[in-house]
């Protein structure tokens, strides 16, 4: 906080209080505050000067003396010296002129005038908002802990005190009313203003009088008439200003009043008079249009008053549903709904000018919710581009989602795209053991088939290695069979095998096979992993190795 070199009640204090936001204010501008209304604070500062009379700044006077005299009275709960002062918080337009302060800044004082209801609340240790809205814009000015809220009469028997602790809720409440009555106030434009509405003076119709002559009646009940019908045709103008309804419910006081009259003058002349039955008609006659003068300008008063509420509260509607839809536009989502009504703010307001500024302070209480939630989703989106730029799938529920609070957000975004993660992890992961087992199958079908042709081709290398043993046995058998003495004697078909060697040996026919080992086998570690496939690979081990002795065999005999 930033202290000012001012003094409050001086033409510079009040200068600088033209330019800022002070504490003071703050009631009227949230439309709380008993004495002053929103519009009128927007009137004043665009620089609306109203003449204080003399009994208001009687009562000025009066507080300050009796806030100097409970000052020493609040020092004894402080422990502290209290010090007037004025401060603005720094680099804002937000001020408050304190009663008193702490030397270090850490304790306020607040004293308002006793009145038996707000010394009752102090004593309970609560607020209305008209006084917590002052402290807690304080509070913000100064960033004080508390503040000492004193209400006396300067006296130590009047003396009612409570602490006040600054509630976050609040303080941004305050700081968006603020931000939204600046906005306001660069577009306001002050009306002119009228005096206090007041009936205009509607005399009464003048008292008819009549006398009886004999048989003849005279009477002023032409005159009467006259005034009676210049009164019904007031009556008809049709109504728009508060000065016209007030004048219209003057009216009604002085039609029902004719009425009555001229039911006691009718009763009071017949009477008296038998056969006066012109003079009677021309009362009713006269009394009938009074009442349906009455009635059709009550109709009025109550039809335009209904009119005016709902144009009133049409057009306040219609402005804070422009500023919600322009305020989430870029958003792409709906504003939620609204706590602010419009009509219910209205009730028990008689004039125009009440109407209106009731439904401008609900407007402007609207656009701060608006503003909020506009705030919050623009927050959201802004997570939602920086940790979820590749992940927008996930946030089609956006719109139900938008104004959640930012760190719930941010959570949920957090959870959703790990959740992701690790279903996606989960999912490759299963598609690579998918592939996997399905590579493994395939090699164990392919080592099973080349195992299974390997013992095919062993089988057919025995049956060939067997043939071959039999061929040389023989051959063995034929060259040991006796010779002839001489082999010059021998006939040349002697050469030949005898008869049953030389048909076997036309039977069979050679046989040629070719065996090729395994390029490549299995690894090691894929044998320790899978039983089935080590036990194929031990039995083909096996039969190349006696491929392997079954060829040293044959070459052993062949040669």
């Amino acid at each position: 906080m930033i202290k000012l070199n001012l003094v409050q009640g001086t033409k510079e204090w009040l200068d600088t209080r033209l330019s800022h936001f002070t504490a003071s204010e703050a009631p009227a501008m949230m439309g709380v505050s008993k004495h002053i209304s929103r519009t009128q604070l927007l009137d004043h500062k665009k620089g609306w000067t109203t003449e204080v009379d003399a009994f208001t700044q009687k009562l000025f006077d009066a507080g300050h003396q009796v806030e100097e005299m409970a000052r020493p009275l609040a020092e004894t709960f402080t422990d502290e010296d209290l010090v007037p002062v004025v401060g603005v918080l720094d680099g804002t337009k937000y001020l408050a002129s304190f009663d008193g302060i702490s030397m270090l800044g850490d304790i306020l004082f607040e004293h308002k005038m006793f009145n038996k209801v707000l010394a009752e609340n102090v004593l309970n240790s609560v607020l209305t908002p008209e006084y917590y809205w002052q402290l807690e814009h304080q509070l913000m000015v100064s960033e004080s802990d508390k503040v000492l809220f004193v209400c006396s009469d300067g006296t130590e028997d009047k003396f009612y005190s409570m602490w006040y602790e600054s509630v976050p809720e609040r303080r941004a409440e305050l700081i968006a009313g603020w931000e939204q009555f600046e906005k306001d106030l660069a577009v306001h434009e002050p009306k002119a203003k009228t005096e206090k509405v007041i009936a205009q003076v509607s005399k009464d119709l003048p008292m008819i009088t009549y006398q009886m002559d004999g048989m003849a009646l005279t009477s002023n009940l032409s005159e009467f008439k006259s005034a009676a019908l210049q009164l019904v045709d007031k009556a008809n103008q049709e109504i728009e200003t508060d000065q016209d309804f007030a004048n219209a419910e003057a009216h009604q006081k002085v039609f029902t009043k004719a009425e009555k009259d001229i039911d006691s003058l009718c009763d009071r002349v017949l009477g008296e008079v038998q056969d006066i039955s012109v003079f009677v008609n021309d009362l009713r006659e006269i009394k009938e249009l009074i009442r349906q003068a009455r009635l059709a300008e009550n109709k009025q008063i109550k039809t335009r008053k209904e009119e005016i509420r709902q144009g009133i509260a049409v057009s306040a509607n219609k402005a804070l549903y422009d500023h919600s839809i322009n305020a989430m536009a870029e958003l792409k989502v709906a504003c939620p709904s609204l706590s602010v009504d419009v009509v219910s703010a209205m009730k028990g307001k008689k004039t125009v000018a009440s109407l209106q500024d009731a439904a401008d302070s609900e407007l402007a209480k609207g656009k701060i919710e608006v503003d909020g939630y506009a705030k919050t989703a623009s927050s959201n989106l802004a997570t939602l581009k920086e940790f979820a730029a590749d992940y927008r799938f996930l946030f089609a529920d956006w719109k139900d989602i938008a104004f959640k609070q930012c760190d719930d957000f941010t959570a949920l975004v957090k959870t959703r795209i790990s959740d992701h993660k690790e279903s996606e992890k989960a999912r490759i992961d299963a598609e690579r053991e998918k592939i996997r087992l399905e590579e493994e199958a395939k090699a164990q079908a392919k080592i099973k088939a080349e195992a299974e042709q390997a013992e095919r081709q062993r089988q057919q290398e025995e049956l060939e290695a067997k043939r071959l043993q039999s061929e040389t046995e023989e051959k063995l058998v034929v060259d040991d069979s006796p010779k002839a003495e001489t082999n010059h004697m021998r006939h040349p078909m002697d050469k030949q095998p005898p008869r049953e060697v030389a048909t076997r040996q036309a039977q069979k026919k050679p046989v040629t096979m070719t065996y090729e080992p395994l390029a490549q086998w299995p690894s090691d570690m894929d044998r320790a992993e899978n039983e089935t496939l080590d036990e194929i690979c031990n039995q083909l081990a096996e039969a190349e190795d006696y491929i392997e002795y079954l060829k040293s065999n044959i070459h052993g005999v062949a040669a």
